[in-house]
């Protein structure tokens, strides 16, 4: 089974709405949050293009094998956050949550250029407690480009926490 995301926005609205605290401060805090893709000021090293421009392809393993629903459901997987950061700094630039866990791939568009470090944790199904679980999580670096990396660039999950 094969997923894809984009985005247009590296920082979630529902992210700027919770920061707005009040009118005033909203233009502060909105003005903070916009990256640099310029290469200049606090962020070199950082993308020098904005989003929209490049692609990525990934696929999580566990043990080397690929997962799938069967295996996500046996391990009591309920789904996946991906989550793209700068390498530097480790700085989120872009979520995705509530993906579908047994995909061979996993396609993402309207990324930078450059190299980016993928993020991936596997979320326990809901349960008895409404505590969010992480059992398996792993990251890789990867470089996003004008077509989708083929093989998916491969990110391997590793025992993270027991979940109850």
């Amino acid at each position: 089974m094969r997923g894809h995301s984009s985005t247009n926005d590296f920082f979630p609205k529902r992210t700027t709405g919770r920061l707005a605290a009040s009118l005033l401060s909203l233009p502060i805090l909105l003005s903070a949050c916009e990256p640099d893709w310029s290469g200049e000021g606090p962020y070199r090293g950082a993308p020098t293009q904005g989003p929209g421009q490049n692609k990525l392809a990934i696929s999580w393993t566990l043990g080397g094998q690929t997962m799938t629903e069967a295996r996500c459901s046996a391990l009591g997987i309920g789904s996946m956050d991906v989550f793209l950061l700068r390498p530097a700094d480790n700085a989120v630039l872009a979520v995705w949550s509530s993906v579908v866990c047994g995909l061979d791939r996993y396609s993402l568009i309207e990324l930078p250029a450059g190299t980016v470090r993928v993020h991936v944790e596997a979320l326990q199904k809901p349960g008895a407690t409404a505590r969010k679980c992480v059992p398996y999580l792993g990251e890789t670096l990867a470089t996003t480009g004008p077509q989708f990396s083929d093989p998916p660039v491969i990110v391997p999950l590793k025992t993270y926490s027991t979940c109850p």
